[in-house]
C-alpha cells in the first residue's frame, strides 16, 4: 500500500436549491455526484448503479468546476459526518478556582516566581521552550491577595502574554484565572490555538498552592492530578469552524495543482471557506486501487475527501443533496455505513 495520502477539500457556502445537472452548469457552491458513465448520481442509487462516483463542486471560475478524486465504492474505509462545534479556549487556575484552593506563601518568603510555558507554537517549541517567567521581591511576606494582584498585573503587562492570554483575580482574592485568547487565523501559519502550562517556583507553598490545569488539580499532595473540584479545561479546536476548514482547504490546494506558492507571480488557487461561517463536514476515506508500472502490480493509494457545507436550515441545500445520495450509496458498499444526518 502507498503511504502518501491524497487530500481533497470541497467547500460550499451555498444555501439555495440544487440546480446544476452537469459539471458545466453548476452554480458556485453546488455539488454534483457523477456516476462512472458521467451522468448524475440520483437519490437512492447504490454501488450497483455505479461502482465509482466522482464529486464535483461548482466554482466562480467560469466553466472550471472543482473535482474530487473518483471514489471506488468497494474500497471506502470511512464515511463520517461532523456537525459544527465552537472552539473552546484554555482556562487555567492558580490557587483558588472558584470552588477550592488558594495562593499560600511560604513562611518568611520574600522572593516569589512563576512560569508560563506556551506549547502551541510547534515550530518554536521544537527548538526551545516558549516560556515567560515572572518574579517579585517583597520586604515582608505578602498575603495571597497581594500575590494575586501583583502577578495578575505582571502577566497582563508582559508583551507576549498580553497577546496570548488574559489574567484576572478569582473569588475571595487569592486565585488567578488564565484564559487563552483566540488567535486571528493566518493562512500562512494555519490554525493555531493557544495552549500553555503553568508552574509555581520560589516562595509559593507547594502543598497549599494548587494549580488547576487541563481538568486536573495539582499540588505536592496530588503530583499526578485529581479531577475532584477541578474547574479548568484544556483548549479544544471544535469542529467545522472557519479556521479549521480554511486550514484544511489551504493545505489541500497542492493536490489541485498549486504546487509552488513561493514564486512570482504567486498562484491564487480557488478557495471558498468564509470567515465567520460554520460548516457541516462529511469525511470519506477510501483506497484508490490501480496498477503501478514501477512495481508491476496493483497498489492501493489512501485518499481522503472532505466536503464542508455551510450550516443552514434551508431545505434543498448542498448538505441535503449530499445526504440524499451518499447515505444510500455508502449503505450499499461492503462496509454498509449508517446514514448521516446533520
Amino acid at each position: 500500500m502507498s503511504h502518501d495520502r491524497t487530500l481533497k477539500v470541497l467547500v460550499s457556502n451555498r444555501v439555495a436549491a440544487q440546480t446544476g445537472t452537469t459539471p458545466a452548469n453548476l452554480a458556485e457552491g453546488e455539488f454534483l455526484l457523477l456516476k462512472r458513465n458521467g451522468t448524475a448520481l440520483g437519490a437512492g442509487e447504490t454501488i450497483s448503479d455505479s461502482d465509482v462516483i466522482t464529486p464535483v463542486l461548482g466554482t466562480n471560475v467560469l466553466g472550471q468546476p472543482k473535482y474530487g478524486q473518483p471514489i471506488q465504492g468497494a474500497n471506502v474505509r470511512k464515511y463520517q459526518g461532523i456537525a459544527p462545534a465552537a472552539a473552546v479556549e484554555q482556562v487555567t487556575y492558580i490557587g483558588e478556582n472558584g470552588t477550592s484552593g488558594g495562593i499560600t506563601p511560604l513562611a518568611s518568603a520574600l522572593l516569589f516566581s512563576m512560569h508560563i510555558n506556551f506549547t502551541h507554537d510547534k515550530g518554536l517549541f521544537s527548538e526551545r521552550q516558549y516560556r515567560r517567567s515572572f518574579s517579585k521581591t517583597y520586604t515582608a511576606t505578602p498575603t495571597g491577595a497581594t500575590l494575586e494582584a501583583d502577578f495578575v498585573a505582571l502577566i497582563n503587562a508582559d508583551q507576549v502574554c498580553s497577546k496570548l492570554l488574559t489574567a484576572a483575580g478569582v473569588g475571595g482574592g487569592d486565585g488567578i484565572i488564565l484564559e487563552g485568547k483566540k488567535i486571528t487565523f493566518n493562512p500562512l501559519n494555519g490554525y493555531e490555538q493557544v495552549s500553555f502550562e503553568v508552574s509555581l517556583d520560589e516562595g509559593f507553598d507547594a502543598l497549599a498552592s494548587q494549580i488547576d490545569e487541563f481538568g486536573y488539580l495539582y499540588n505536592v499532595a496530588n503530583p499526578n492530578g485529581t479531577t475532584t473540584n477541578a474547574d479548568s479545561n484544556g483548549p479544544s479546536p471544535g469542529a467545522g469552524t472557519y479556521e479549521l476548514i480554511a486550514t484544511l482547504e489551504n493545505d489541500a490546494v497542492g493536490y489541485d495543482g498549486a504546487l509552488n506558492r513561493t514564486g512570482f507571480p504567486i498562484p491564487v488557487p480557488y478557495t471558498a471557506a468564509k470567515a465567520g461561517a460554520t460548516y457541516d463536514v462529511y469525511v470519506i476515506e477510501f483506497d484508490d486501487v490501480h496498477e503501478s508500472s514501477s512495481l508491476d502490480r496493483t497498489i492501493a493509494s489512501p485518499s481522503t475527501l472532505v466536503i464542508a457545507v455551510e450550516a443552514s436550515a434551508t431545505s434543498n441545500s448542498p448538505a441535503e443533496y449530499i445526504e440524499a445520495r451518499l447515505n444510500s450509496y455508502m449503505a450499499s458498499t461492503p462496509k454498509a455505513f449508517p446514514a448521516i444526518s446533520l
